[in-house]
Protein backbone atom coordinates (compact mmCIF):
# COMPACT_ATOMS: atom_id res chain seq x y z
CA UNK A 1 0.00 0.00 0.00
CA UNK A 2 1.19 3.72 -0.99
CA UNK A 3 1.49 6.44 1.49
CA UNK A 4 -1.84 7.89 0.15
CA UNK A 5 -4.74 5.72 -0.51
CA UNK A 6 -7.19 8.34 -0.72
CA UNK A 7 -7.70 7.45 -4.98
CA UNK A 8 -8.81 3.67 -3.12
CA UNK A 9 -11.34 5.04 -1.01
CA UNK A 10 -12.83 7.04 -3.34
CA UNK A 11 -13.25 3.97 -5.67
CA UNK A 12 -14.89 2.32 -2.74
CA UNK A 13 -17.34 4.82 -2.12
CA UNK A 14 -18.17 4.54 -5.66
CA UNK A 15 -18.44 0.56 -5.79
CA UNK A 16 -20.50 0.55 -2.38
CA UNK A 17 -23.01 3.26 -2.62
CA UNK A 18 -26.80 2.97 -4.67
CA UNK A 19 -26.74 6.72 -6.17
CA UNK A 20 -26.47 7.55 -9.71
CA UNK A 21 -23.89 10.85 -8.67
CA UNK A 22 -21.02 11.10 -6.34
CA UNK A 23 -20.01 14.24 -5.42
CA UNK A 24 -16.24 14.56 -3.16
CA UNK A 25 -15.64 17.24 -0.87
CA UNK A 26 -12.55 17.07 0.86
CA UNK A 27 -11.60 18.17 4.15
CA UNK A 28 -10.39 21.33 3.32
CA UNK A 29 -13.34 22.32 1.33
CA UNK A 30 -16.61 23.38 2.50
CA UNK A 31 -20.07 24.15 0.50
CA UNK A 32 -21.98 27.31 0.26
CA UNK A 33 -25.45 26.44 1.80
CA UNK A 34 -27.58 29.42 -0.68
CA UNK A 35 -26.58 27.34 -3.42
CA UNK A 36 -28.16 23.75 -2.00
CA UNK A 37 -31.38 24.62 -3.97
CA UNK A 38 -30.20 25.29 -7.41
CA UNK A 39 -27.59 22.00 -6.99
CA UNK A 40 -30.49 19.73 -6.00
CA UNK A 41 -32.67 21.19 -8.75
CA UNK A 42 -29.64 20.32 -11.28
CA UNK A 43 -29.22 17.10 -10.40
CA UNK A 44 -32.29 16.15 -10.01
CA UNK A 45 -33.05 16.87 -14.03
CA UNK A 46 -29.69 16.04 -15.44
CA UNK A 47 -29.62 12.75 -17.66
CA UNK A 48 -27.96 9.55 -15.89
CA UNK A 49 -24.11 9.91 -17.21
CA UNK A 50 -23.80 13.45 -17.09
CA UNK A 51 -20.91 15.15 -16.01
CA UNK A 52 -21.95 18.69 -13.94
CA UNK A 53 -19.43 21.34 -13.40
CA UNK A 54 -19.49 23.95 -10.79
CA UNK A 55 -17.15 27.05 -10.26
CA UNK A 56 -15.00 26.92 -6.96
CA UNK A 57 -12.86 29.55 -5.08
CA UNK A 58 -9.59 29.23 -2.84
CA UNK A 59 -9.79 31.26 0.84
CA UNK A 60 -6.54 32.22 1.98
CA UNK A 61 -5.96 31.89 5.21
CA UNK A 62 -2.91 33.12 7.57
CA UNK A 63 -1.62 32.16 11.37
CA UNK A 64 -2.18 34.50 14.08
CA UNK A 65 1.49 35.68 14.84
CA UNK A 66 3.27 33.98 17.70
CA UNK A 67 0.65 31.09 17.54
CA UNK A 68 -0.12 27.82 16.65
CA UNK A 69 -3.56 28.39 15.11
CA UNK A 70 -5.07 29.78 12.14
CA UNK A 71 -7.45 32.34 11.42
CA UNK A 72 -11.25 31.42 11.21
CA UNK A 73 -12.58 34.98 10.95
CA UNK A 74 -13.98 36.11 7.62
CA UNK A 75 -12.64 39.35 7.94
CA UNK A 76 -9.19 38.05 8.31
CA UNK A 77 -9.45 35.64 4.93
CA UNK A 78 -8.42 36.74 1.78
CA UNK A 79 -10.44 35.72 -1.25
CA UNK A 80 -7.96 33.55 -3.73
CA UNK A 81 -8.86 32.21 -6.91
CA UNK A 82 -11.71 31.50 -8.62
CA UNK A 83 -12.24 28.33 -10.51
CA UNK A 84 -14.71 28.62 -13.28
CA UNK A 85 -16.25 25.24 -14.09
CA UNK A 86 -16.57 26.08 -18.07
CA UNK A 87 -13.14 25.19 -18.66
CA UNK A 88 -13.19 21.89 -18.34
CA UNK A 89 -12.22 21.08 -21.67
CA UNK A 90 -8.92 23.45 -20.46
CA UNK A 91 -7.79 19.93 -18.55
CA UNK A 92 -6.71 18.21 -21.79
CA UNK A 93 -3.92 20.39 -22.08
CA UNK A 94 -2.05 18.92 -19.05
CA UNK A 95 -2.85 21.45 -16.68
CA UNK A 96 -6.07 20.46 -13.79
CA UNK A 97 -8.36 23.05 -14.08
CA UNK A 98 -10.71 22.47 -11.98
CA UNK A 99 -10.79 21.48 -8.41
CA UNK A 100 -12.18 18.13 -7.15
CA UNK A 101 -15.21 19.89 -5.20
CA UNK A 102 -16.41 21.60 -8.58
CA UNK A 103 -17.52 18.25 -10.54
CA UNK A 104 -20.60 16.05 -9.71
CA UNK A 105 -19.11 12.57 -11.11
CA UNK A 106 -21.36 9.58 -12.79
CA UNK A 107 -20.49 7.55 -9.96
CA UNK A 108 -20.33 4.31 -12.27
CA UNK A 109 -17.64 5.98 -14.31
CA UNK A 110 -16.00 6.03 -10.70
CA UNK A 111 -16.56 2.33 -9.68
CA UNK A 112 -15.63 1.14 -13.16
CA UNK A 113 -11.67 2.62 -12.58
CA UNK A 114 -9.01 -0.11 -13.42
CA UNK A 115 -7.01 -1.28 -10.33
CA UNK A 116 -3.86 0.14 -12.06
CA UNK A 117 -5.16 3.56 -12.44
CA UNK A 118 -5.92 3.83 -8.51
CA UNK A 119 -2.72 2.30 -7.17
CA UNK A 120 -0.30 4.20 -9.34
CA UNK A 121 -2.22 7.80 -9.53
CA UNK A 122 -1.72 9.58 -6.22
CA UNK A 123 -1.79 13.42 -6.67
CA UNK A 124 -3.27 14.02 -9.78
CA UNK A 125 -6.71 11.64 -8.81
CA UNK A 126 -9.44 14.07 -9.37
CA UNK A 127 -7.82 15.19 -12.91
CA UNK A 128 -7.49 11.73 -13.85
CA UNK A 129 -11.55 11.38 -13.03
CA UNK A 130 -12.12 14.75 -14.82
CA UNK A 131 -10.13 13.47 -17.97
CA UNK A 132 -11.47 9.80 -17.69
CA UNK A 133 -15.05 11.27 -17.76
CA UNK A 134 -14.09 13.82 -21.07
CA UNK A 135 -12.66 11.08 -23.06
CA UNK A 136 -16.04 8.77 -22.36
CA UNK A 137 -17.68 8.08 -25.46
CA UNK A 138 -21.10 8.84 -23.73
CA UNK A 139 -19.28 12.17 -22.18
CA UNK A 140 -22.43 14.47 -21.14
CA UNK A 141 -20.82 17.61 -20.05
CA UNK A 142 -23.38 20.03 -18.07
CA UNK A 143 -22.14 23.13 -16.91
CA UNK A 144 -23.65 25.95 -14.14
CA UNK A 145 -22.51 29.06 -13.62
CA UNK A 146 -22.75 28.67 -10.01
CA UNK A 147 -19.89 29.22 -7.17
CA UNK A 148 -21.07 26.30 -4.76
CA UNK A 149 -17.82 25.71 -2.84
CA UNK A 150 -14.66 27.23 -0.91
CA UNK A 151 -11.48 26.44 -0.93
CA UNK A 152 -8.92 26.79 2.24
CA UNK A 153 -5.84 27.34 1.15
CA UNK A 154 -2.55 27.70 3.82
CA UNK A 155 0.72 28.42 3.02
CA UNK A 156 2.09 25.26 5.02
CA UNK A 157 0.87 21.67 5.57
CA UNK A 158 -0.79 21.26 2.45
CA UNK A 159 0.26 18.99 -0.53
CA UNK A 160 -1.01 22.05 -2.80
CA UNK A 161 1.70 24.37 -1.25
CA UNK A 162 4.78 21.94 -1.59
CA UNK A 163 8.02 23.63 -3.12
CA UNK A 164 9.34 20.49 -5.04
CA UNK A 165 6.52 19.32 -7.77
CA UNK A 166 8.25 16.21 -8.13
CA UNK A 167 5.59 14.00 -6.73
CA UNK A 168 2.78 15.85 -8.67
CA UNK A 169 5.26 15.54 -12.23
CA UNK A 170 5.21 11.83 -11.66
CA UNK A 171 1.83 11.14 -10.87
CA UNK A 172 0.79 13.35 -13.58
CA UNK A 173 3.30 10.81 -15.92
CA UNK A 174 0.55 7.98 -14.34
CA UNK A 175 -2.16 9.94 -15.43
CA UNK A 176 -1.32 10.42 -19.02
CA UNK A 177 -0.14 6.76 -19.45
CA UNK A 178 -3.29 5.09 -17.97
CA UNK A 179 -5.55 7.82 -20.63
CA UNK A 180 -3.48 6.08 -23.36
CA UNK A 181 -4.22 2.27 -21.99
CA UNK A 182 -7.79 3.22 -21.87
CA UNK A 183 -10.29 0.90 -23.22
CA UNK A 184 -11.99 3.75 -24.57
CA UNK A 185 -9.81 5.84 -27.20
CA UNK A 186 -10.69 9.48 -27.82
CA UNK A 187 -9.52 11.73 -30.74
CA UNK A 188 -9.82 14.52 -27.95
CA UNK A 189 -6.30 13.67 -26.83
CA UNK A 190 -4.58 15.44 -30.05
CA UNK A 191 -6.40 18.43 -29.08
CA UNK A 192 -3.77 20.07 -27.09
CA UNK A 193 -1.21 19.71 -29.94
CA UNK A 194 -4.11 21.87 -32.16
CA UNK A 195 -3.47 24.65 -29.40
CA UNK A 196 -0.25 24.42 -29.08
CA UNK A 197 0.33 25.45 -32.71
CA UNK A 198 -1.50 29.08 -32.17
CA UNK A 199 -0.33 31.80 -30.76
CA UNK A 200 -2.50 33.60 -27.34
CA UNK A 201 -4.20 35.62 -29.26
CA UNK A 202 -6.01 33.09 -31.94
CA UNK A 203 -6.55 31.28 -29.34
CA UNK A 204 -8.53 33.88 -27.37
CA UNK A 205 -9.89 34.56 -30.94
CA UNK A 206 -10.78 30.77 -31.22
CA UNK A 207 -13.19 30.18 -28.14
Amino acid sequence: SHADDRFELIRLAAKNLKTDFIWFIDDDDWLFPNAGEEVSLIVGSAPLGSTIFFDSQHFLESKIEESDQWLIQPSEISVGRRFDGDRFMSCLSGHNWIPFCSVIFDRHLIAELEDSQVENVIYFEDCLLILNAIINPSFHPIYANLLVAGISVRSEGGEVVVGSREHWDDSMVEVVSNLLRSSHPSLLLSLPRVFLDHSLRELERLK
